[in-house]
């Protein structure tokens, strides 16, 4: 049956509550993409400084060998490979964790042939020297593009974690206005919406009968009401049971629904009773329809439900009405309708 909704209850959030929430979102999306950036300026510091001692490892063994050769003093030059050797060991230590480990044994394997390496350069023969050059130029050379290799590798590994966060931030924020979104709708939607029918609720009419009101007067926008009530609606409960009778409501609220024109509202009021806001229309015009719509309910109703007919109440909007008083005319007018018969149009103005 149309207008079939099965009630779901949901708490609204307070407008703090989602601020707040909002903003512990965006402070913890900041925080982290500082500690990443923070993180990916450490790595950077980190390599370059193994790059630049590595680079002086290679660079001061060749020109140690070199200086010794030629019989020069190479003394300062070994003091700078051996420091240099020694802070790669140091950095090394500090690898393990924020920068995803380093092999000790690349500069371990540099570190035991360089001390024979200056060993050599003691000794007046330099035929070994010679030979043991080649060899240490090859494994400081494979030390450097080792450590070139590993800060590049770490580094993306880094920027790879940032573009997966803002990835992350951006899905979460889709997810999240969408989510926001349809929540919203679903309870803007029941706030408003009667949960058997799916017609607008009396809380939604009162706020629309005060706008039609204010219409009236200040452009002059005639309206009127039209009160619906199904008749002897306890019997068909008592005789069919509520489930029919549910259906019976449903299939009222269908009816009302297809008769109303685009502005009209067709409001579930309580109980087996509806209203209808006509918008910009006369009394003739009212009446009209709510005949339309009585008639249609006893000529369709049990083929669709069970034979079933409704009093309808007009009153047409004038001015002096409260927005209660207006009510109340509609309802006397139906109630008249009722007691005289039922299964009629009754407008407030005829009585």
């Amino acid at each position: 049956m149309l207008f079939h909704h099965k009630p779901v209850f949901v708490k609204k959030r307070t407008l703090a509550g989602k601020l707040a929430a909002t903003l512990a979102i965006v402070t913890i999306s900041i925080i982290v993409l500082l500690v990443l950036l923070i993180m990916n300026s450490l790595v950077t510091q980190h390599y370059s400084k193994l790059i630049n001692e590595s680079g002086k490892v290679r660079g001061g063994v060749q020109r140690a060998i070199k200086l010794n050769i030629i019989s020069q003093n190479c003394g300062e030059v070994v003091t700078t490979v051996d420091y240099a050797l020694e802070e790669l060991k140091r950095m090394e230590k500090k690898s393990s964790f924020i920068y995803n480990g380093f092999d000790i044994n690349t500069v371990a394997q540099v570190d035991t042939k360089w001390k024979d390496i200056k060993k050599l350069l003691l000794l007046e023969d330099k035929t070994m020297l010679l030979t043991q050059s080649e060899e240490i130029w090859v494994m400081t050379n494979n030390l450097v593009n080792y450590v070139e290799k590993k800060s590049i590798d770490t580094i993306k590994r880094i920027y790879t974690l940032i573009l997966l966060f803002f990835v992350l931030v951006v899905v979460l924020g889709v997810v999240q206005f969408i989510t926001r979104y349809i929540i919203k709708d679903k309870i803007e939607f029941q706030a408003e919406h009667d949960a058997l029918t799916g017609l607008y609720n009396r809380y939604y009419f009162f706020r629309e009968h005060d706008k039609a009101i204010d219409n009236f007067l200040e452009q002059y926008r005639n309206f009127a009401l039209l009160m619906i009530d199904i008749d002897k609606f306890k019997d068909i409960n008592d005789t069919f049971g509520h489930e029919t009778g549910d259906k019976a409501l449903q299939f009222l609220a269908y009816a009302l629904h297809e008769h109303c024109r685009k502005n009209d509202l067709a409001v579930r009021y309580g109980g087996e009773e509806f209203i209808i806001l006509l918008q910009e229309i006369d009394a003739d015009g009212a009446y009209k329809i709510a005949e339309r719509i009585r008639t249609f309910i006893e000529k369709n109703s049990a083929e669709a439900v069970v034979p079933m007919t409704v009093s309808i109440g007009i009153c047409l909007y004038k001015k002096g009405y409260t927005p209660s008083s207006h009510i109340d005319n509609a309802d006397k007018a139906m109630y008249y309708a009722k007691q005289t018969g039922r299964n009629k149009t009754v407008d407030f103005d005829a009585l």
